[in-house]
């Protein structure tokens, strides 16, 4: 499969940083240490244009105590 880039950018450094792989202050910041290779697998789909629905790896789970709507 050709890689499409569909990251362009990123919102923060610490995003950035999980998804090249660094394990930086910024990115233990964002994310603990132990979730960023699950994270970065799903930025890596999405990076490529997979459906994020089609990823095994990708279990979303409902929010609790947000009003989004």
């Amino acid at each position: 499969m050709s890689e499409r880039n569909a990251i362009k950018t990123f919102g923060d450094t610490g995003t950035r940083d999980i998804f090249v792989g660094r394990n930086t202050k910024k990115s233990r910041k964002v994310l603990p240490k132990e979730l960023h290779s699950k994270a970065r697998e799903i930025m890596d789909a999405l990076d490529q244009g997979i459906n994020p629905m089609d990823l095994k790896i990708y279990n979303p789970e409902p929010l609790t105590g947000y009003d989004f709507w």
